[in-house]
């Protein structure tokens, strides 16, 4: 296969074998996009149910969306060889990390457990069969440690062991990360206490979710700041000073003391200028948004999806996502006058009509005070809302004169019409342009794009569309106005969320959510909103 060339693809190396066929190493030619490929197994090509199977998988997986699964882009035939297209993921597998002399971290040891856990959560929830997950089965990326379950068999009901479940692979996962961890490492011993208890039965957890919170709550000690100790009571007590008869300080003494005064307030004014200096530096970094201005779309035809060509009206939409200064002004107004003139038809009576979004006041907090509200920058008014609801987005949008995106428009406002995968262009060959996951991890910290969690809405230029929308592949995700059936329960329905996040290692524009019900909320989903006709002044009141 070596040099062989399948549909768009031009196949470069071998990079494994499985229990349905060899993986290559392939180049997309047309986007110069690396890719894996997964190669039907010669002797069953001239089996149709195979065939079938393999054809299922692989739009099982394209319809599936999970920062820790490996995506598929799509599946294929050419000259008789059936195929599917995936991410390719620059990285280890786990069973090579445990058998090479260079281990893990116990940093990136609990992002592997979590990152496996997250996944088999997501799969249970979408009620997906579950296999062996086999260590090497679990590509651990280089860049940031972050694991991705490929091997796709043990997800069709159809094909591969079925029957097991998180309380099998758990454990099996905890005794891979114990031999894979680096028992020299600081903070090592902590983690090897979480694994021990996963192999345990005497204090099982109740729950993946609850292995999951204890997890992400010991990473986070790893990274709390150190405290110094106060000084005892007898290293503060200060020298006993010399005195003359009648109670006078020395003369000498006391010019020296007017010196150190004298020489403390100039510098008590120069720590207080520099202060200040770094204080205006980080505020005034970027100029404010003109968070009021829309972008055209026209109308016409564009590539929606994996090729379909669809149509849309003309619209204009938000050129930025909606902020927190924005949506505050929304929030003030129906906290005087309730929302019935905003709220959805199908809203619950049991939805707080002050729109209020969760830990709303921490928020204003953080933005009044001009300080960080987890970690990173310090927030301002131009940071985009977030932990907003559905019914939230639904009720700012009509308040201020607009509505929320089709999935259809967003999408179109996103790509173009010439079916890019980014919003500028098909190749993810500069990180530091859009807000994502790639930096958000206990190395790199924020390191590759300037901000661990959230960023101003526009503090990357680089995420820009077509028509000039900003960070359509990062910073938040987007709720729509389009609704789909759930696929665990086709009675009941969920809008589509659209785009990456901060918290995306994926960034595609082409990726939705179909899963995350119109009462809940994500540190990463946010919105914008669309106008039919051309705003001619400021519309939010």
């Amino acid at each position: 296969m070596i040099g062989a060339v399948l549909g768009p693809y031009s196949i470069k190396r071998v990079l494994g074998r499985g229990n349905w066929g060899s993986v290559f190493e392939a180049v997309q030619e047309q986007v110069n996009r690396t890719v894996a490929i997964k190669v039907l197994e010669p002797e069953l090509h001239e089996d149709p149910e195979k065939i079938a199977q393999f054809s299922s998988l692989a739009s099982q997986m394209a319809n599936r969306r999970h920062n820790n699964l490996v995506a598929v882009y799509e599946a294929g035939e050419f000259g008789g060889v059936h195929y599917y297209a995936r991410e390719f993921i620059e990285g280890r597998t786990l069973q090579e990390i445990v058998e090479s002399p260079q281990k893990l971290s116990p940093t990136h040891t609990l992002r592997v457990l979590m990152g496996v856990a997250r996944a088999l959560l997501y799969l249970a929830h979408h009620n997906i069969p579950i296999g062996p997950v086999p260590a090497k089965n679990i590509l651990v990326d280089t860049a940031n440690g972050e694991p991705h379950v490929c091997g796709f068999s043990f997800l069709d009901g159809t094909s591969g062991e079925l029957g097991s479940s998180a309380t099998v692979e758990m454990p099996q996962l905890a005794r891979t990360l114990w031999s894979a961890l680096d028992p020299a490492a600081p903070q090592s011993q902590q983690v090897y206490a979480l694994l021990r208890r996963v192999l345990t039965a005497e204090h099982p957890f109740p729950s993946l979710d609850h292995l999951l919170a204890e997890a992400e709550a010991l990473e986070r000690s790893f990274h709390k700041p150190v405290v110094k100790k106060a000084r005892s009571a007898s290293s503060q007590r200060p020298a006993l000073k010399p005195i003359m008869p009648g109670g006078k300080v020395p003369l000498g003494q006391r010019l020296q003391k007017k010196h150190y005064i004298m020489a403390g307030a100039v510098a008590g004014v120069v720590v207080l200028a520099m202060a200040g200096w770094f204080a205006f530096q980080q505020l005034s970094k970027l100029p404010a948004a003109d968070v009021d201005t829309f972008v055209h779309v026209p109308a016409g035809e564009f590539i929606y999806q994996n090729g379909e060509k669809k149509k849309t009206k003309e619209f204009w939409i938000s050129k930025y996502e909606v902020t927190i200064g924005q949506y505050r002004k929304f929030w003030m107004r129906v906290g005087e006058k309730g929302d019935k003139n905003y709220a959805h038809p199908k809203q619950p009576k049991s939805v707080d009509s002050s729109h209020t979004p969760e830990d709303w006041e921490r928020t204003r907090a953080a933005v009044d005070a001009k300080t960080p509200l987890e970690d990173g920058h310090p927030f301002t008014e131009d940071y985009p809302i977030f932990n907003v609801t559905y019914w939230d987005a639904y009720a700012y949008a009509k308040w201020a004169g607009g509505r929320l995106p089709t999935q259809e428009e967003w999408e179109k406002a996103a790509r173009g019409t010439d079916g890019r995968l980014y919003p500028w262009g098909n190749s993810f060959d500069d990180p530091k342009r859009v807000n994502s996951g790639k930096d958000y991890d206990a190395i790199n910290r924020g390191n590759i794009d300037g901000y661990i969690r959230w960023a101003p809405v526009n503090a990357h230029p680089g995420d820009v569309s077509p028509f000039d929308a900003r960070d359509m592949a990062g910073n938040v995700c987007e709720w729509t106005d389009s609704w789909v059936p759930l696929k665990n329960n086709p009675k009941e329905q969920a809008p589509v969320i659209c785009g990456g996040s901060w918290g995306d290692t994926e960034v595609r524009v082409t990726t939705r959510q179909t899963s995350v019900l119109p009462g809940q909320y994500h540190q990463v989903i946010g919105f914008r909103i669309v106008r039919d006709t051309p705003p001619s002044t400021p519309v939010a009141k």
